[in-house]
């Protein structure tokens, strides 16, 4: 089965994030609920193969692209109910319109304790376009807020070459 994600799943994973800052409890959108180990922690692992993943044009993406790959995303939680969600997505992919191919590799975490809440991700794609040209974009995101009543601190970074 495939599972299909877009952009506005990323915003309302923000959204989520920002809403449940400084609470305890799991968010019901985890990928999967975690079971005790027997230290005082519960983690579980979900692996999604095949994936399809749609990722839209953007300042450091020259052209939509689908991309169809693997993702594994692991959950913790301790007996505080901190916790930690993270997600790995890899494969290749093509664009629409046609002609640009490469591969990509994308990291996504979301971090919570009683006092911080962060979410952070980066995404590299290196490709070749329609004329041949070979290309690299790499894209870092970070939101968030600590117990210090700093932040939000937000940025969002593109580079191409």
């Amino acid at each position: 089965m495939k599972r299909y994600l877009t952009l506005p799943v990323s915003a309302a994973l923000l959204v989520l994030a920002s809403t449940v800052a400084y609470a305890d409890p799991l968010p019901g959108e985890a990928p999967c609920q975690p079971t005790p180990n027997g230290n005082g922690a519960a983690t579980c692992t979900v692996n999604i193969h095949p994936l399809t993943f749609v990722l839209p044009a953007s300042s450091c993406l020259p052209v939509p692209i689908v991309i169809t790959g693997n993702a594994i995303g692991h959950v913790t939680q301790n007996g505080a109910g901190d916790f930690w969600i993270t997600e790995t997505i890899e494969g290749s992919f093509v664009s629409t319109p046609a002609g640009y191919t490469g591969h990509t590799a994308q990291w996504f975490g979301f971090e919570e304790n009683a006092s911080n809440f962060v979410i952070h991700a980066i995404a590299e794609v290196v490709g070749t376009d329609p004329l041949g040209n070979r290309f690299r974009t790499n894209e870092t995101f970070h939101y968030s807020v600590s117990a210090s009543g700093q932040g939000p601190v937000f940025f969002d970074k593109c580079s191409s070459h």
